[in-house]
């Protein structure tokens, strides 16, 4: 299973359609799914609680995505996981053995493909909020530096006026040679000197 993290940014409804459409056509036959659902939802007993695998295979699948959407903070990590292992799914093997194997592989190709696109959409989204994220950071940073940068001038212009207000100009000669160092490290927005 690929373990990616809890996801930010809520997942679509339309990934959860293309879920539950993608476990409809990757397993032909009530079995096959319902034990792809238990192992997928194995530490997870709540979500296999008056499941109906008897059924309709497209209720049971139904219904097992949307248990998975209404509670994403819970599952949200198993909901990716699932999606992104379906979505990566090239061979049906369980539909090979049909007598419309072409046809059904076909459209669980489909499906897994449309699960996909959502899935790749998702992840752009996530990217694109790390990215602003970075950002954020960048531009708070360079707002510190600022503000640090104008808090050393300021400091520095405090004692610039001191020194020249001071009664004993040899003493404010001497203290003006280290005032005077300092002025070149005195770079703005975090440059090197």
């Amino acid at each position: 299973m690929a373990a990616e993290p809890m996801p930010t940014k809520p997942i679509s409804p339309a990934a959860y359609g293309a879920l539950g459409s993608a476990l409809k056509h990757i397993f032909w036959y009530k079995g096959d799914l319902e034990g792809f659902i238990r192992r997928w939802a194995k530490g997870y007993p709540e979500l296999l609680a008056a499941l109906d695998f008897s059924g309709y295979k497209w209720q049971t699948a139904e219904e097992f995505v949307d248990r998975l959407h209404g509670n994403e903070r819970r599952y949200g990590d198993l909901s990716i996981n699932l999606m992104v292992e379906v979505s990566e799914m090239t061979s049906f093997p369980k539909l090979k053995r049909h007598e419309d194997a072409d046809t059904l592989i076909t459209e669980a190709l489909e499906a897994v493909a449309a699960l996909k696109a959502c899935v790749d959409r998702h992840r752009g989204l996530i990217a694109d909020e790390a990215r602003f994220t970075s950002d954020l950071a960048e531009h708070r940073a360079a707002t510190e530096t600022r503000r640090s940068f104008a808090q050393r001038l300021s400091e520095l212009k405090d004692e610039f006026l001191r020194l020249e207000a001071e009664p004993n100009r040899q003493k404010a000669g001497r203290e003006f040679e280290p005032f005077l160092n300092q002025l070149p490290s005195l770079t703005p927005l975090g440059e090197t000197p």
